[in-house]
């Protein structure tokens, strides 16, 4: 139970990471965000920020977080599935990518 308990606090940390940190300037992946806005913006004539697609995916931490913890609880544990579990994976993920988001944001 701790190390299920670890998992999802550690997936919402990456989620954090994933949305706010590596995208930032000077960081690893700002070049490959910024390409991405640029070939959207070109394609589309639209921000990607108002895209349906982009928020769960780069565009907020704590949707981010949920998609990640809600696909990798079905799939690493489909054979015990326990929807109690589930719920509370998916909950403390998207709280630890949330407070960070809010600490981060306070900077």
């Amino acid at each position: 139970m701790l190390s299920l308990f670890l998992l999802f606090l550690m997936l919402g940390c990456w989620a954090f990471a994933w949305v706010r940190i590596l995208p930032a300037d000077g960081h690893l992946l700002a070049s490959v965000q910024r390409a991405w806005r640029t070939w959207y913006r070109a394609r589309y004539q639209a921000e990607l920020d108002d895209a349906a697609w982009w928020r769960p995916l780069w565009g907020c931490a704590g949707c981010c977080a949920g998609q990640l913890a809600f696909w990798t609880y079905l799939i690493r544990f489909h054979a015990t599935y326990d929807p109690l579990l589930h719920l509370c994976a998916v909950g403390l993920c998207i709280v630890t990518a949330c407070t960070l988001s809010l600490q981060w944001n306070r900077q």
